[in-house]
């Protein structure tokens, strides 16, 4: 049996692609109304919904079409670390594209995260350290679409993990013996 023949892995790739062009479409929307997706705090990123939608689609999906109604908590992680890893993909070569053919998407995300960063206060400066800070500011001209990229894919990992073991949990059945 190839990868593609089994309904876990058809089912979640085909939904990560789905996501990711969900995603893409997203970040252009937003940067196109003046948010700039990549200065969101990640507690309002799209992703968060985006990824309790899709798990939830493609688990069930997986479950009641192919399984009779049973999903283990380990089939439920591997379906949503596949997805991930597709939507993951997909978005980033997005971002390092977008960035590379549309200069303003990063130059843009430069400005804005300087200016994010002088308008702190006093007490977040302290908070978070002065070299930490003097570092960020130093640090926010050279960022590439590559760091973007990266950055995007790292948080998508962080955001996919918590939500896949609840979406596991909650949507595992196991057989009645």
């Amino acid at each position: 049996m190839t990868l593609l023949e089994n309904p876990l892995a058809r089912v979640s790739l085909r939904n990560g692609i789905i996501a990711g062009l969900f995603s893409c479409c997203a970040l252009v929307v937003l940067f196109a109304i003046g948010k700039h997706p990549m200065l969101f705090q990640v507690f309002f990123d799209f992703r968060i919904i985006l990824f309790g939608l899709f798990f939830t689609l493609t688990l069930k999906e997986i479950r009641d079409n192919f399984q009779q109604g049973v999903l283990y908590f380990w089939q439920g992680m591997l379906s949503c670390l596949l997805f991930t890893i597709v939507f993951a993909v997909a978005t980033t070569l997005f971002i390092v594209v977008l960035c590379n053919f549309y200069a303003p998407f990063l130059t843009n995300y430069i400005e804005l995260g300087l200016a994010q960063a002088k308008a702190l206060p006093p007490e977040t400066v302290n908070e978070i350290g002065k070299q930490v800070y003097e570092s960020m500011l130093r640090s926010l001209p050279t960022v590439t679409g590559w760091d973007l990229a990266r950055k995007y894919f790292g948080q998508s990992f962080i955001i996919s993990f918590f939500f896949s073991i609840i979406i596991s949990v909650i949507l595992r059945r196991q057989p009645n013996n």
